[in-house]
């Protein structure tokens, strides 16, 4: 199973951490693709914060394993900049979606911080 984490700021999410694979303890390949969905939502994210909102490197905090991505935006100047949210929440809308039909795959979990980075 997939356990997914957002970290919530007074309304902004400054971060998220995804770890597990969908698939590992399933037959068929529903658990690969809801797996691939999962990466594919992550990763686009991951490379927008950098491309297209152009949030330098080291404004990031990120780390990637198998299995396992974490992602921090670490500067309170980018964290309140709308495409900076409107990116992290459809990423936090696309994985709720895919935990509403594939439920047994993904858990997502919401925790209010007040920072996330200690």
């Amino acid at each position: 199973m997939t356990q997914v984490t957002f970290f919530i700021n007074r309304s902004l999410i400054e971060g998220y951490r995804i770890s597990g694979h969908a698939d590992e303890d399933t037959e068929g390949p529903l658990g690969s693709l809801v797996c691939a969905g999962i990466s594919a939502l992550s990763m686009a994210t991951y490379n927008g914060l950098e491309g297209v909102c152009q949030i330098p490197e080291e404004d990031l905090k990120t780390q990637l394993e198998d299995g396992f991505l974490s992602v921090y935006v670490l500067d309170r100047d980018h964290l309140a900049r709308k495409e900076v949210q409107v990116l992290l929440k459809t990423l936090q809308l696309g994985l709720e979606n895919i935990a509403g039909q594939y439920s047994q795959y993904i858990k997502i979990n919401i925790q209010e911080v007040s920072d996330a980075f200690n």
